[in-house]
């Protein structure tokens, strides 16, 4: 212990011997100036301020987008985005940005989710007054929205090969079509959809090959009806004969 008390002294004594002799200093000082010192705690209290615009311009924009949608479940989501908002609202907003941009982000989700809803609505209303096109073109914007569960975009897949089909443009409802089975590879409703395209295009073997499928899957009037079609325009009437029977069958 005494050796290290020593040192200490000498240490001191040594610098303090140099300090003595010589006319350039060791070290010197420059105290920060106020705007220095005040740098920190200003920057803090101008990101409050800036957040806390932010936080009310969102608070404005979620009240006049319920006052806008007439779907209830969007107002719902719309109003427990807000709800969090007015939690945080009393608390330290410099250290809120990220959250608030998040917020920003969940209520675009929900203007998109809005918009599905909206979009599915036109659809069925174009659909009753015969708007093929107009229905496809809604559809559409829904698949590039892509927010909905993927068994009710294979379902807006299937609208969608329906119009095609009524509209006569086979090649594309067939696309339609696949790009459904690479959602669900056992869906009978999409092989269905597909075997009567085939049937169209003349792709006989194919339709055979989709409705057996179908029929694996579950024994049904369409299926039965659309492989009996392709059966006897490949002239093999007695496969055809027997899948009617049996369609007329499940049918009642």
């Amino acid at each position: 212990m005494k050796k290290i008390i020593l040192l200490l002294l000498f240490t001191t004594t040594y610098t303090y011997s140099q300090n003595r002799y010589t006319t350039v200093s060791t070290s010197s000082f420059t105290p920060l100036s106020y705007e220095e010192l005040s740098y920190v705690p200003n920057q803090k209290r101008n990101l409050y301020n800036q957040n806390q615009d932010y936080l009310y311009s969102l608070k404005d924009w979620i009240r006049k987008l319920s006052s806008q949608t007439t779907i209830e479940s969007c107002r719902e989501l719309l109003q427990i985005v807000y709800s969090d908002l007015v939690k945080i609202e009393n608390k330290d907003l410099s250290r809120y940005s990220t959250y608030l941009k998040q917020v920003e982000d969940a209520v675009k989700k929900v203007i998109d989710f809005c918009n599905t809803d909206a979009l599915l609505s036109s659809a069925i209303e174009k659909s009753n007054k015969g708007n093929l096109q107009g229905v496809i073109d809604d559809y559409d914007k829904i698949i590039e929205l892509n927010l909905i569960p993927y068994e009710e975009l294979v379902d807006v897949y299937i609208y969608k090969a329906d119009c095609l089909i009524k509209l006569e443009r086979y090649n594309e409802a067939l696309t339609v079509v696949e790009k459904a089975l690479q959602l669900d590879k056992t869906n009978m409703s999409i092989l269905n959809r597909r075997g009567e395209i085939y049937i169209y295009l003349g792709r006989y073997h194919e339709t055979i090959q989709d409705m057996t499928k179908a029929i694996l899957i579950d024994d049904n009037y369409i299926s039965r009806m659309y492989r009996g079609v392709a059966y006897s325009k490949l002239g093999q009437e007695v496969n055809a004969n027997a899948d009617f029977k049996k369609a007329e069958q499940l049918k009642k």
